[in-house]
């Protein structure tokens, strides 16, 4: 009988005395699994170490399974220590780390399924790739929810949508971000329809009923929609997100009156809870673009909402006033100019650190939406110019040329030559020159300046 063979008749071995519940007979099963893998294993060499570290997470998954869980846990240590024992060859040491990651994934879906969230969270610091480590707590979220231990599923959930902040600003990260939101708003919905809620008394019956009544309001009952409103307005914490997160998933439905999910969600915009404001903002935010896109009817004055989402150009998420810029810039209404012009003044160094906005996305979607607006000659074209040329984040600054290039403002030219070999935002400052001379927005005067003192090149397509 081959190895492989020996180790995988000893681990079928130890899951059926697990499942038995004959623990010392499965542990024993395991041990001589463990013990063969050690003696066979080609130490020393990288893929000798890699392979004894695959075999030891194999053998730590069927313990786990077996309901053996500090022996698992001790095995995934036992693999993570393997695969960095392989020699640290530049070639293969991408194929090192993604062992050591394996393992840490591994055991974060292993030690949340034995409800030991403080195990998963040290095994998910080990972890060095952010993808992986998303994945992992989403992984360990969904098999959570099929065992039906939900608030252990909201936990993994959470957890991944912490980490989730982690990965680079791709549009990867705002989607695992929501999506992690998404998945565990609907656990504790779940987990309040199912009783399980771990709080007693009146919230967890207040819960329920607001997790019933969402589902009648995925429906469009109107009754349903107004009692999310009333949710929102008057529940606690957990109830304003299910509420909000069932607002935001009919709000986009054509069939369904805006009169009845509009409310809720500009009241679910200003409430005390952070995540349920952020949900607010990502619907109200996909709202704008749809109406300003397809000419969707939104039934609120155009003033109105411009104030509410003013509002929360200084709400302390960064994120929730990125959404709320980018909502401004598609609502189109000219009486957020001022509040766009104080989004973008960059903060001072100590309110840098508490707003949480050291990259300047929110300064950089202020800026965005400003050139959306497109007010020539006014107050945001000068607040646009102060940015180009002082604001100390290069991605703001670049977003603040190109809002200058849509809207068109002569004074944007001198700027903009000014600028034509700047190491951040040189590309921009060509592009504006190059739309401004197609649009014949460079006089004669102005030409023959540009000409003379920075040759044709500056005019290059």
């Amino acid at each position: 009988m081959s190895r492989y063979d020996e180790v995988d008749k000893l681990l079928r071995e130890g899951l059926r005395c697990g499942s038995a519940g004959e623990r010392r007979a499965a542990t024993r099963a395991f041990a001589e699994a463990i013990s063969i893998v050690k003696r066979s294993a080609k130490t020393g060499t990288v893929d000798g170490q890699l392979e004894l570290s695959s075999d030891l997470q194999e053998i730590a998954d069927a313990q786990a399974r077996a309901g053996l869980w500090r022996p698992a846990q001790k095995s995934f240590v036992a693999a993570r220590k393997a695969a960095k024992k392989a020699p640290n060859v530049v070639t293969r040491r991408l194929e090192r780390g993604r062992a050591i990651d394996q393992v840490g994934e591994a055991e974060v879906v292993a030690m949340m399924a034995a409800s030991e969230p403080r195990a998963a969270r040290g095994a998910a610091k080990r972890i060095a790739d952010p993808n992986v480590k998303t994945r992992a707590w989403l992984a360990a979220g969904e098999d959570c929810a099929k065992a039906g231990a939900l608030d252990d599923a909201r936990t993994a959930y959470a957890q991944a949508r912490i980490v989730a902040t982690e990965l680079p600003d791709d549009g990867s990260r705002d989607y695992w971000m929501s999506e992690a939101a998404r998945l565990e708003t609907k656990a504790m919905a779940k987990a309040a329809r199912s009783g399980t809620k771990s709080k007693g008394g009146k919230k967890a019956r207040a819960l329920s009923e607001t997790a019933k009544l969402a589902e009648k309001a995925a429906t469009g009952n109107a009754k349903a929609l107004q009692a999310m409103s009333e949710a929102v307005r008057n529940g606690g914490s957990d109830e304003a997100r299910v509420a909000a997160r069932a607002l935001a998933d009919v709000c986009f439905v054509e069939e369904i009156d805006t009169n009845l999910t509009l409310p809720g969600l500009l009241e679910a915009f200003t409430h005390r809870d952070e995540e349920t404001r952020e949900i607010a903002a990502q619907a109200l935010e996909s709202l704008m673009l749809i109406a300003s896109v397809s000419g969707l009817s939104v039934d609120v004055e155009s003033g109105e909402l411009a104030a509410r989402l003013a509002d929360r150009l200084s709400d302390p998420a960064p994120k929730i006033r990125v959404l709320s810029a980018n909502a401004l810039g598609w609502l189109g209404n000219k009486a957020a100019v001022p509040a766009l012009v104080r989004a973008l003044k960059p903060p001072g160094f100590a309110s840098r650190l508490f707003s949480g906005d050291s990259t300047g996305d929110a300064r950089s979607a202020a800026a965005k939406a400003l050139g959306a607006l497109g007010e020539e000659g006014g107050e945001g074209v000068d607040a646009l110019i102060r940015s180009v040329k002082s604001d100390p984040v290069g991605d703001t600054r670049r977003a603040a040329m190109e809002a200058l290039d849509r809207i068109g403002d002569p004074r944007a030219l001198p700027l903009a030559a000014g600028l034509l070999d700047d190491p951040v935002c040189g590309y921009e400052a060509r592009s504006l020159v190059v739309n401004f001379r197609d649009r014949g927005l460079v006089d004669e005067q102005q030409m023959a300046m540009l000409r003379h003192g920075l040759g044709e090149e500056a005019f290059d397509d």
